[in-house]
């Protein structure tokens, strides 16, 4: 494989766009990025392409002067604006690393907004507009580590102590659910008698059913609710990268916590399930019964179509180990590109195998672990399938192998934000996806 000092196609999504889009899901809450005007333009087109819903980014657009000299008076001004024309319930400031380089102390400006605003006696402002400062320069992580970040900073500014609440839980979705996602955990939970308060909730705000435009999400999950979170009585965090948020509810409210990988496939989702029996001393519904039964026979039915194909896998951290581990209990072979060191997984799913490494760098050759579309596509040679987002379209053309775009961004197809991947339900879903694209290329020739 050939080696790079750098990435040429990278995999990776900026930070900040992530920390934007934890945003979407939280009620009457804006995203302010102090950036350059293209760093807000550009996040916005690519949000707006892949959830089909206009979506409100603002920026301090700051200039050359701003860049070298300081962009305070430019965030304090902005941030002044926004309140009064908007009145959001909250503002996400995104330090993104033209700010962050320079060292500017965005904490000491928002305060100082804090004290202005408390100051104004204008009824056109809203001096209820709760303020955050979330860090997120391109060098910190990729899409993933930034919407974590946001939902993290979201807890530790808002939610608060008090009596718990019986039978409310708190449920923290990794940035690789969709809407459609979201709807099935919360769906799943309630049968259980739960009341489940997910941060952030896109399957209220991004579900397309929007009536009109507006710069905030109309719906989500309300400041109100996210302040009710430090009086649950257990809370599920949903990916790898969302038990450091889990942890913060549980060291600062004494809230239990159920890390758990995305429910894709069967044993993840026996796992999910299984901690709701734990928490509540039920069995599932018969529902939820049937959606499994249904599932293990989809298992049965694709199995002599799907044991032995292979996939190259090209996502960001969870979603790929998730997807990876749905193919290994099909008997697929699994080569994946990641933007960090992966492990070796195993699991017991006949002789199938799965080698997910750092595809892109030999750490003793000095690389950083960044992977790159370049990389899945070189891993991609003779396999039956590759699965990334929609970047990844030339490189199922070049090869002649059928692409499953998943991920983000996906902006050539439609319903992506509303597909349906966990749970047995969804599990099945994308089962039938995934052999339907094998049984209608069963006879092409990769010679």
């Amino acid at each position: 494989m050939k080696k790079f000092g750098v990435s040429v196609n990278p995999l990776k999504t900026s930070p900040a766009l992530g920390a934007a889009y934890a945003l979407q899901g939280i009620k009457g809450a804006i995203a302010l990025f102090h950036a350059a005007p293209g760093c807000t333009f550009l996040g916005k087109v690519l949000l707006t392409q892949h959830l089909r819903e206009p979506v409100g980014l603002l920026g301090t657009d700051i200039k050359e002067m701003p860049t070298i000299m300081g962009g305070w008076d430019d965030l304090k001004k902005r941030i002044t604006d926004v309140c009064e024309k908007f009145k959001p319930s909250l503002i996400g400031v995104i330090g993104t690393a033209l700010a962050e380089v320079r060292g500017e102390d965005i904490r000491k400006i928002i305060e100082d907004c804090r004290l202005k605003i408390e100051d104004f006696k204008s009824s056109i402002v809203n001096s209820q507009s709760s303020i955050i400062y979330i860090s997120c320069p391109d060098y910190m992580g990729g899409f993933g580590e930034g919407y974590a970040k946001a939902i993290e900073v979201v807890i530790e500014n808002l939610a608060e102590n008090g009596p718990v609440i019986p039978n409310q839980i708190n449920i923290l979705p990794c940035e690789s659910l969709t809407a459609g996602d979201i709807e099935e955990i919360k769906d799943i939970i309630s049968t259980f008698g739960l009341k489940p308060i997910v941060l952030s909730d896109l399957s209220l705000s991004m579900d397309g059913s929007k009536e009109r435009f507006s710069n905030l999400p109309l719906d989500g999950t309300a400041i109100d609710e996210i302040k009710a979170m430090g009086r649950s009585s257990a809370t599920f965090s949903i990916g790898e990268g969302m038990k450091k948020a889990g942890e913060i509810l549980r060291d600062r409210f004494s809230i239990p916590l159920y890390p758990l990988s995305l429910p894709i496939g069967l044993e993840a989702s026996d796992n999910f399930i299984r901690c709701l029996m734990e928490i509540t001393g039920k069995k599932p519904s018969e529902r939820i019964e049937r959606w499994r039964r249904k599932f293990v026979d989809g298992m049965v039915d694709t199995h002599l179509l799907m044991a032995g194909k292979k996939a190259a896998v090209g996502l960001e951290g969870k979603l790929c180990l998730g997807i990876s581990r749905f193919c290994l209990e099909m008997g697929m072979q699994v080569k994946g590109a990641r933007g960090k060191p992966a492990p070796r997984i195993k699991c017991g799913a006949g002789s199938a195998s799965m080698s997910l490494h750092d595809s892109s760098r030999d750490s003793k050759q000095g690389g950083q672990g960044t992977s790159d579309l370049e990389d899945l596509e070189d891993m991609a040679e003779g396999v039956d399938l590759i699965i990334t987002n929609s970047h990844g379209k030339e490189i199922s053309e070049r090869l002649g192998i059928p692409l499953l775009r998943m991920g983000f961004p996906v902006f050539d197809r439609f319903g992506e934000p509303l597909k349906l991947r966990v749970g047995y339900r969804g599990s099945l879903n994308l089962l039938f996806e995934m052999a339907n694209i094998f049984y209608e290329n069963r006879f092409c020739n990769k010679g």
